[in-house]
């Protein structure tokens, strides 16, 4: 592993304590469960996006079908949208 990789690894471990404990990701039913009521509770618990919840699970589960109401995935093309009328004006 390069230098760069490891302090890139070490960056995600950083943010991912930053935003959501180790000890209260573990212990949290979001980790257990990953059902969205619960995502939603700890997202509200920590007051954080609950996209980051969904993230997280999706990270480390390898799997990014699960909970993608909530990842913001399937709304992000609205957010680039580029609008052709009257931007001449």
């Amino acid at each position: 592993m390069s230098n760069d990789e490891e302090k890139e690894l070490e960056a995600n471990i950083y943010a991912a304590e930053a935003f959501i404990p180790r000890q209260i990701w573990k212990s949290s039913d979001a980790y257990r469960t990953r059902k969205h009521e619960a995502v939603i509770q700890l997202a509200d618990t920590l007051m954080i996006h609950p996209a980051i919840v969904a993230g997280r699970i999706q990270r480390e589960t390898s799997n990014y079908r699960i909970l993608k109401e909530l990842s913001g995935v399937s709304g992000i093309g609205k957010l680039f949208q580029v609008s052709t009328q009257g931007d001449e004006e």
